[in-house]
């Protein structure tokens, strides 16, 4: 799994954490962000995409099911005021309700 630049997380939640900042890089570049982009990242997990996106875009909303993990995501995420972590599951997280609105 390394070498797809992930890391094995919970086998409940079948997580794998994105680890190499290369394919950081990629993602960053392939998702074609502005910086006026209100962005809705599903599942944040240690906040290592969500650390770079905070720093390109107007707001970014991180959701994440495991709350083991809430520590962690809301320490690294606490220097970004235009992000909101929502401790939820997505499928049932009401995305109308999200302000601001994504835009990406």
């Amino acid at each position: 799994m390394s070498e797809a630049g992930c890391r094995a997380g919970g086998r409940r939640l079948g997580q794998n954490f994105l680890v190499d900042r290369n394919i950081l890089d990629v993602i960053e570049r392939l998702a074609e962000l502005d910086s006026d982009d209100v962005v809705l990242e599903i599942g944040g997990g240690q906040g290592v995409l969500s650390e770079r996106l905070a720093g390109e875009v107007a707001f970014l909303h991180v959701v994440e099911l495991d709350r083991r993990l809430e520590d962690g995501l809301r320490e690294v995420l606490a220097e970004f005021p235009n992000v909101e972590v929502h401790m939820a599951d997505a499928l049932g997280l009401d995305f109308s309700a999200l302000a601001p609105a994504p835009t990406a």
